[in-house]
């Protein structure tokens, strides 16, 4: 069983295990090693982000009293994060999260919401109604990997 709480400060190391689990264990499946290192790469990136977590409307998942889900939104409607561990894949913590913060957006009268999806995440969000409005080729550390620029109108 898990639960849904907001961001604490404090939380950017684990939220940047989770970011890097997920990376190595879950998108894997749809990139290449290479294109995996170069992404994997940016998790001591994320653990310095305390502001920028604090920013956003961040809403964390846990298990056994550790993250191991989170995700976030600007007060745009762009959501920027959503990773699961990969342990912890298959109980719901996405659409869960993913709920409080489509809900989050409609409640401040945001009504358009994106996200670049990874190849892995982009079912996920097509599910949810999301719709992609473009592929894109992002360059990261000599590699390129391909993301969908998407959005959900309520």
């Amino acid at each position: 069983m898990y639960s849904l709480r907001r961001y604490r400060r404090g939380d950017a190391a684990a939220l940047a295990e989770v970011f890097e689990a997920a990376v190595r264990g879950t998108a894997c499946r749809d990139y290449t090693p290479a294109q995996i290192d170069a992404w994997a790469a940016s998790a001591p990136a994320v653990a310095g982000r305390e502001e920028w977590f604090s920013r956003l409307y961040t809403v964390v998942a846990e298990q056994d009293g550790r993250p191991v889900a989170y995700g976030n939104i600007d007060d745009t409607g762009y959501l920027d994060h959503l990773f699961v561990c990969p342990e912890a894949g298959g109980q719901g913590m996405a659409s869960a999260i993913c709920a409080r913060l489509e809900g989050w957006a409609a409640g401040r009268g945001i009504r358009r919401l994106t996200v670049h999806a990874s190849r892995t995440a982009r079912p996920f969000f097509e599910m949810r109604g999301w719709r992609v409005t473009a592929a894109q080729q992002v360059p990261l550390r000599g590699q390129v990997l391909e993301n969908f620029a998407m959005e959900y109108i309520p």
